[in-house]
């Protein structure tokens, strides 16, 4: 699916309204997890929404909780083919608020929400790690198209290549809206469950436990670059 055709179908939603965290250290519970063989993340295009402005570096896109919806944490690693953690890397994150819509730069008014940042970024420190805390995305669309909830991934590093991608939703609660959702559906089925992030219980992150509210979840999506 090309842009364009994204576009339409997502007119719904007004460019207007456009949509970060800091690396963590998030050692011990993370590099557990980490698989021996890192195959690299899919690709998906940026789509139509990507920040007209300089992005962010925030802790929270709820901003202590402003932000209507359901707020979720989400943290991974970024690595190389060899499972090795890629110091510095810039991983920046985009996506729509609880009612849809997304945001392109950040000028007040219109009906975006006040309390969301929408966009932001991170550093991954020595051990690769980044976190965030947002909210959860919701579907929209129009007739005969509709985006599963998913937040937009762009992930660069001297040395590396860049990434765009996307993380969407494990559970039983997002399965039906993402097997309607044509532009993952355009990525080859093998490879669709590197971008699934399933939850993961922060508690297993002591790096974390500071940041726990007791009712945020928390999802895992690792990010795994080639290099230039």
């Amino acid at each position: 699916m090309n842009q364009n055709t994204q576009k339409r179908g997502v007119s719904m939603v007004t460019r207007r309204h456009w949509l970060k965290g800091v690396a963590g250290v998030l050692g011990g519970g993370l590099a557990a997890n980490v698989a021996a063989d890192c195959p690299i993340t899919p690709r998906m295009g940026p789509g139509p929404f990507y920040p007209a402005v300089t992005i962010p570096k925030l802790v929270d896109l709820t901003q202590g909780g402003k932000a209507a919806g359901e707020p979720t944490f989400v943290f991974g690693q970024v690595l190389d083919r060899d499972c090795k953690p890629i110091f510095g890397a810039a991983v920046e994150i985009w996506q729509c608020d609880n009612n849809g819509r997304y945001r392109q730069d950040a000028t007040p008014g219109d009906s975006h929400d006040p309390g969301f940042a929408y966009f932001a970024h991170a550093i991954t420190d020595q051990q690769g790690a980044y976190f965030f805390k947002t909210i959860l995305p919701v579907r929209y669309g129009s007739p005969g198209f509709s985006r599963a909830p998913h937040i937009h991934y762009k992930v660069h590093k001297n040395g590396f290549r860049q990434l765009v991608t996307e993380m969407h939703f494990a559970g039983d609660r997002f399965a039906a809206v993402r097997d309607q959702d044509p532009v993952l559906d355009s990525v080859p089925r093998a490879q669709r469950a590197a971008l699934i992030a399933a939850e993961v219980d922060i508690a297993t992150i002591p790096q974390l436990k500071p940041h726990a509210d007791g009712k945020s979840p928390c999802r895992r999506f690792d990010l795994i670059l080639d290099k230039a």
